[in-house]
């Protein structure tokens, strides 16, 4: 595949993206393998339209079972080459992988924290934060973890902070306390997907273990579950190889190497929304281990069986679960045609993502798809149609394995 994305990166797609999903496969190809073959050209054509559509300037997919990886593929470069120096795209090539923190890391502590009784469902605010404002006292970590405690999406908070203190422990202390004082817009039950919920749990993990998030991941996730690739990247470092992300008026330049989300920039690189940097590879290790235990009553590894079920009961009343999203629709991003109860996975703003299909699916398995579709812009949109389309393809192959 030409990975070189110059003057052949501006050619229009050739055909829609979601076009060789939906054509039916030759039933004369023959083999099994044969079919493996025409899947997997097909997943690498989407992808490599989209490069040649500058959906994206880099990619990584992974598809797997419970049992190990079926496809593995890294194209693109790490920027386009007119804009920024690039290098070619690696499978260890580290991605910004958003809100997909919310899940895999924040997440993922947060169930280690009930398994070892450090924290409960139904904990308050109250209970777990100082001087918590009274429209929030009550407020329990289930709520926060479902998008369910009436905290808005989002708020500019990196703004408030003075340039000079940006990145700082301040900075971070003064975001902190600027969430507790963000009036609610709805009342706790309602879903409303809050960037805001997911601040909080931060700072109520690091006081339940006593530890920073960042040291948090590496030590309670990353090393037991072997992760080599993934980590946050704190105010004053930089991660070599890793794609470009938006052009920042404030950070003078592209974002590369460093969080692209302004609030957790601001914070210090680390927060329990967004900043964990990862690879496709990594995810899929991450989603081996969610599928087995998922699977299997015994259990008794990193997670615990039963509470992880908990945290991916369904909820009703919206697609969120505890820290993790399930199609909202039959037009989902996770591929067409699954019951909500049967997909567990999320959605990471810079155009990366994780959908898990569980054991109650006669094949279960799990599609890893990262990109950094906010280079140059976050205004870049057609990162769904290729999620859609990826994802239908990807699920058909996993159904002739």
């Amino acid at each position: 595949m030409d990975k070189k994305l110059g003057e052949q990166a501006k050619r229009p797609m050739d055909k829609k993206l979601g076009e060789q999903a939906k054509r039916p496969m030759d039933k004369k190809s023959g083999s099994a393998e044969q079919l493996f073959v025409s899947e997997r050209l097909a997943i690498e054509k989407a992808l490599d339209e989209a490069l040649h559509a500058r959906i994206a300037s880099a990619l990584q997919f992974e598809l797997g079972t419970p049992d190990g990886v079926l496809l593995s593929i890294a194209v693109g470069r790490t920027a386009f080459d007119e804009l920024a120096p690039a290098q070619p795209i690696e499978q260890d090539t580290p991605f910004d992988v958003a809100s997909v923190t919310k899940a895999a890391c924040t997440s993922l502590l947060c169930l280690l924290a009930f398994q070892e009784g450090k924290l409960a469902l139904a904990s308050t605010l109250a209970e777990c934060l100082p001087n918590v404002p009274a429209d929030k006292a009550q407020l329990c970590i289930a709520d926060l973890l479902s998008h369910r405690s009436g905290l808005p999406a989002w708020q500019p908070f990196f703004e408030r902070v003075p340039p000079t203190l940006l990145g700082s422990d301040k900075a971070l202390r003064h975001i902190r306390e600027a969430v507790l004082e963000t009036p609610l817009e709805s009342s706790a039950g309602i879903e409303r997907y809050s960037d805001l919920g997911y601040i909080l749990l931060h700072w109520v993990l690091e006081r339940a273990f006593a530890a920073p998030l960042d040291e948090l991941f590496t030590q309670r996730l990353a090393a037991p579950l072997g992760l080599t690739h993934s980590r946050f990247v704190r105010h004053g470092s930089r991660l070599d190889g890793a794609p470009a992300t938006e052009y920042c008026a404030l950070r003078k330049g592209f974002v590369q190497g460093v969080v692209h989300d302004e609030n957790t920039w601001a914070m210090g690189g680390v927060s329990g929304h967004a900043g964990l940097f990862s690879t496709a590879s990594d995810l899929g290790c991450v989603a081996r281990a969610l599928l087995n235990c998922d699977a299997n009553p015994a259990c008794d590894t990193l997670f615990s069986h039963q509470m992880l079920r908990t945290m991916w009961e369904p909820i009703q009343g919206g697609s969120y679960c505890l820290g993790w999203d399930s199609p909202s629709s039959a037009s989902s991003n996770a591929g067409p045609g699954h019951r909500p109860r049967d997909v567990r996975g999320h959605l990471g703003f810079t155009g990366c993502s994780l959908w898990m299909r569980r054991s109650s699916h006669p094949k279960p398995g799990y599609v890893v798809l990262l990109s950094n579709r906010v280079h140059p812009s976050r205004d870049e949109a057609r990162i769904r149609a290729l999620r859609v389309a990826v994802h239908e393809l990807a699920w058909r192959l996993l159904e002739r394995h």
